[in-house]
């Protein structure tokens, strides 16, 4: 069974967002569009308004940590 992500999980949006988009760099992707390709994830389950530029935040900060160690 897939596990169901929700804002919350910054973590590992962070590493499934690395492995799904290898080639993008994190901190150049606007909120808008980060809030999108979280939503697209298949494992993302939570509601889709309920985000805010806070979890936005640590969502892509997770995921430009994961960047930086496939990177260096």
């Amino acid at each position: 069974m897939t596990e169901k992500l929700t804002w919350d999980d910054a973590e590992k949006i962070g590493v499934l967002l690395a492995r799904k988009h290898p080639e993008l760099y994190p901190l150049s992707t606007d909120l808008e569009e980060l809030r999108r390709r979280v939503t697209d994830l298949a494992e993302f389950k939570d509601d889709f308004e309920a985000c805010d530029k806070n979890r936005l935040e640590a969502i892509r900060m997770a995921w430009n940590e994961e960047f930086i160690d496939r990177t260096q």
